[in-house]
């Protein structure tokens, strides 16, 4: 049986630790993407909770996990641009991003789980307007 969490992706996922935030500023300390992703992962929590507890609403956790680990595999695979960078060619070329990303998980995790890798693409095709969806986007 394969499972969506293997030695490739957890590769992937320290490699990322490695990988340095573009920043045109003087960096006083020195952040990681992996950085980055976990504080984010921190913030989703913290919104998720309120928003369960303040607001009535009911989160699908493992969802928003899932959709920010596949946000996550995005930037990994695309770290190498700035965030204006990256926005700007999103934003005009989506489904080439989206290509360029799964082609780039297919390659360094070839024997992912393929229902996995089936609801990563559905991921990077959807509108995002889930509830969860917008608690990950208030926390970047």
């Amino acid at each position: 049986m394969k499972r969506a969490l293997n030695a490739n992706i957890l590769y992937g996922i320290f490699d990322s630790a490695n990988m340095h935030r573009w920043n045109d500023h003087l960096r006083t300390v020195d952040l990681t993407e992996l950085d980055k992703q976990a504080h984010k992962a921190a913030i989703v929590w913290i919104l998720g909770k309120y928003e369960e507890t303040e607001g009535g609403a009911s989160l699908n956790w493992a969802e928003m996990i899932e959709h920010s680990l596949f946000s996550f595999i995005q930037r990994i695979a695309m770290t190498d641009l700035k965030p204006q960078v990256f926005h700007r060619i999103a934003a005009e070329r989506m489904d080439e991003v989206n290509r360029y990303v799964l082609g780039y998980f297919d390659e360094n995790i070839p024997d992912a789980d393929p229902g996995f890798r089936k609801r990563l693409e559905s991921y990077f095709v959807s509108e995002k307007s889930s509830k969860e969806d917008a608690v990950i986007r208030a926390a970047h």
